[in-house]
């Protein structure tokens, strides 16, 4: 597969930024960091290309609430920190603080995008940022690169950093786009729901000549394509995947449970065919697999899976010292977790329950598709839906009612309502119910 970096080449330099916000207080200096305490410091270190590449220092003192951000820049939101052309080489701590519902729409745009709350990161380190309820679209037709903490990192270290909310691009990693040069990904984890049409992972959507340990994903993922893994989306170029785990709560039938696409070394790391049925990943000649162990769900909630590959666990004295992970039967569902992403948020349903089903429609698989596709939806607790297949005409040509709460998959075989066989061409399928009315787009070939 080619790599995202050939991609990312392309871009085009962003237009200059006038500073705005306001400025938090702090000199930037490792002894007296900027003190980001509010959304005008984030807004000035978004604006302020002068503190990008000059090893600045930052530290959070408390949650920001970047709600507004949905009104900014007509509509499309937050613009991240730093350029392709000019990469962010300093340091932020978030210190357990909150940034939430952080805003970001290009869907109007034309043009090769990276986005996250960071572009592009160089040399530089990130730890203990809490990055919540954020929405960032980038249209599949810009081939868009995002994560929810950064575009894409080189040489980077990211520590103890947590994200949940939505993400919508055609290469889509939940924490990191790209991660490459060496960087380093630790004790982190994602909650994102992920919509991609190229690549995916909830993750990181490509891993390339770096690391990443101690890990997990659990989120729900929906994508064309089958270079889409729960943990990576592609392994490559001697990466390392070590002592993860991850939990696509969907499903989906062309996302495998660890990494979409590995030439790299995974060890160490759990996945439940219970749970995800395409499997750990899809191996070229170089893959390289250690103890990537298929449990049953039971196994994925039992400590000594984990402790038996050495995980470092709370209370478990026979596989490390640091404690980096705990389990308990009433929070994440009874699945494993970090001990610091407990000590910061609490009890909560960050990290305690299985995401909530939303009504929402899927892509069709396979698409183009002769003669068959399936089309997969939720539909929401106390919400009722219909499925409709209209042609290019925008005349119906098959409808489906009645659907409750749940998971559901309608098998089209390309016929209409009167059963008679479909011609080739663009149809387009709607799901509707009280909340929700999507339409996708599928092509029949013969």
């Amino acid at each position: 597969m080619r790599s995202i970096l050939l991609i990312v080449l392309f871009v085009v330099a962003s237009q200059f930024v006038l500073a705005d916000g306001v400025q938090p207080s702090g000199s930037g200096t490792e002894t007296d960091p900027y003190l980001v305490v509010n959304l005008d410091n984030l807004l000035w270190l978004s604006t302020t290309p002068d503190v990008w590449d000059d090893n600045s220092y930052f530290l959070q003192t408390a949650d920001i609430d970047a709600s507004d951000t949905e009104n900014w820049n007509g509509g499309e939101g937050f613009n991240p920190i730093a350029y392709w052309n000019l990469p962010f080489t300093g340091h932020y701590d978030g210190q357990d603080y909150e940034i939430t519902n952080l805003f970001f729409n290009n869907a109007d745009s034309f043009q090769i995008t990276i986005m996250g709350l960071w572009t592009y990161a160089l040399n530089s380190t990130f730890a203990n940022i809490k990055l919540t309820s954020f929405d960032f679209s980038v249209p599949t037709i810009s081939w868009g690169i995002c994560g929810g903490l950064a575009g894409t990192i080189g040489n980077t270290v990211i520590t103890n950093c947590h994200v949940s909310g939505n993400l919508y691009g055609a290469f889509a990693g939940g924490l990191i786009g790209y991660a490459c040069n060496g960087s380093i990904v630790s004790r982190c984890s994602s909650k994102v729901n992920i919509n991609s049409q190229v690549t995916g992972g909830g993750l990181a959507c490509e891993n390339s000549n770096s690391y990443i340990n101690d890990c997990f994903y659990y989120g729900i993922m929906d994508t064309t394509s089958g270079n889409c893994g729960g943990l990576v989306g592609v392994n490559s170029n001697s990466s390392i995947l070590s002592n993860s785990y991850s939990l696509v709560a969907n499903n989906p039938i062309n996302v495998h449970a660890l990494v979409g696409l590995n030439s790299g070394l995974i060890e160490n790391c759990v996945w439940s065919s219970d749970i995800n049925s395409l499997g750990a990943c899809f191996e070229d000649s170089t893959s390289i697999l250690t103890n990537v162990i298929d449990c049953t769900e039971a196994q994925m909630r039992d400590v000594t899976t984990y402790t038996n590959l050495f995980w470092d666990f709370y209370g478990e004295t026979n596989n490390g010292t640091e404690d980096i992970w705990t389990i308990n039967p009433v929070l994440n569902n009874g699945y494993p977790y970090l001990v610091a992403l407990e000590q910061s948020v609490g009890i909560d349903e960050e990290i305690g329950s299985q995401p909530q089903m939303q009504t929402a429609l899927f892509n069709a698989y396979p698409n183009p598709f002769n003669p068959t596709t399936t089309i997969s939806f939720d539909v929401a607790k106390n919400d009722r839906a219909e499925l409709s297949i209209y042609n290019i005409r925008g005349q119906l040509v098959k409808n489906y009612k009645g659907f409750t709460e749940g998971k559901h998959q309608i098998v089209w075989e390309g016929l209409d309502k009167k059963n008679k066989k479909c011609a080739s061409g663009v149809y387009f399928y709607r799901l509707k119910s009280k909340i929700t009315n999507d339409t996708k787009k599928m092509i029949l070939m013969k």
